[in-house]
C-alpha cells in the first residue's frame, strides 16, 4: 500500500491525461497528510479537492459546469458542498437563478440551517428572497465564489470575498497541492474553446461585481429603502457594517462609503433597535 503523499503525487500525475470533465472529477481528490490534529472531518480519512484540481474549477470552469460538478459523485460529499456553494455565489453574483436553484439542494445538505433562503424564488416574491440571500452571506462568511482548498478546522477569523482577478492564464497553478510543480491546460474533450470564452466572461463579470460588501450592499439599501418596517433590515444593515469591518480590506472596496451609509442609516431610522445597540462604530 502507498502511502497517501505518493497516491497523491500519481493522481495528480493521472488528472493531467485527463479525457473527459468526468474523468479530471476522479483523479482531482487527494488524502490529506498529517492533517488529523487540524481536519474537518473526525477521521481525518476523506479525501478533498486539492490545489490543481480546484484552480482549474476556480479559473477554467464555467458556471454551469460548477453545477454539474457539484453533483458529481466523483467528489468527496464535502468538497461536493465548497463546489455547490462557490457556484451558489456566482450564480447569485451572475443572476442565474436557474444555476442557483440547481445547486441549492447540495449546499442544503451541508448547511440545513440555510435551505430557507438559498432557493430563489420568482414574481413578485423575487426582490424579497434577493435581500433574504444577502442577508444569508452577510450572516455568513463561508460564502465565496472560489472552491476553497480547505480541510482544516475555521479558528474563527471572518472573511468575505475581495474582487476575483482576472486574466490569469488557462491553466492550473505552477504549484499545486503538496508541491508538485506542473503547469498544464487541458484539452477540448475535458473543457471545449467555447467553454473556456463562457468562463473567461463570467469571470469579467465577477470581478466587476466586486468584494462581498460592493455586491451586497445595492441590495440590502434598496430593500431597506422599500421596506423600512421590515424587522430585518436593522439585522441586514449591522451585518453590512460587520462584512465591512472583517472582510475585503483594498483601497478600492468603498468600505468606508458604505460602512458609514449602513451606520447612518441604521442609527437614524432605528435608534432604539437591539442591531444598532450592537453596532456603535462604522469602518
Amino acid at each position: 500500500i502507498q502511502p497517501n503523499s505518493l497516491s497523491n503525487g500519481w493522481r495528480a500525475e493521472r488528472m493531467q491525461l485527463a479525457t473527459s470533465f468526468d474523468d479530471l472529477l476522479r483523479w482531482s481528490p487527494r488524502n490529506p497528510v498529517g492533517a488529523n490534529p487540524y481536519s474537518r472531518d473526525a477521521s481525518a480519512s476523506s479525501p478533498v479537492l486539492a490545489q490543481d484540481g480546484a484552480g482549474f474549477l476556480n479559473y477554467s470552469t464555467p458556471l454551469s459546469k460548477l453545477a454539474v460538478a457539484s453533483h458529481s459523485s466523483r467528489l468527496p460529499p464535502w468538497s461536493a458542498a465548497d463546489v455547490a456553494l462557490a457556484a451558489w455565489t456566482r450564480a447569485l453574483m451572475l443572476n442565474d437563478l436557474d444555476i442557483a436553484r440547481a445547486v441549492a439542494p447540495v449546499v442544503a445538505k451541508a448547511h440545513p440551517d440555510w435551505a430557507a433562503s438559498l432557493t430563489p424564488a420568482s414574481g413578485p416574491q423575487a426582490a424579497a428572497w434577493k435581500f433574504h440571500a444577502a442577508l444569508l452571506i452577510a450572516l455568513h462568511h463561508e460564502f465565496q465564489p472560489l472552491v476553497p482548498v480547505d480541510y482544516r478546522k475555521h479558528n474563527g477569523w471572518w472573511s468575505w470575498w475581495c474582487p476575483v482577478s482576472v486574466g490569469r492564464p488557462d491553466a492550473v497553478p505552477a504549484q499545486v497541492s503538496w508541491q508538485l510543480p506542473i503547469l498544464y491546460t487541458f484539452p477540448e474533450s475535458v473543457i471545449s474553446a467555447r467553454e473556456r470564452v463562457i468562463a473567461n466572461a463570467e469571470f469579467a463579470k465577477l470581478n466587476e461585481a466586486g468584494s462581498a460588501q460592493v455586491f451586497l450592499a445595492p441590495i440590502i439599501f434598496d430593500w431597506a429603502k422599500a421596506h423600512p418596517s421590515d424587522a430585518l433590515v436593522p439585522q441586514a444593515l449591522h451585518r453590512l457594517v460587520m462584512v465591512v469591518r472583517h472582510g475585503c480590506q483594498l483601497p478600492d472596496a468603498g468600505n468606508s462609503t458604505i460602512s458609514k451609509h449602513a451606520f447612518d442609516l441604521l442609527h437614524r431610522r432605528y435608534p432604539h433597535n437591539e442591531w444598532t445597540a450592537k453596532t456603535p462604530y462604522w469602518f
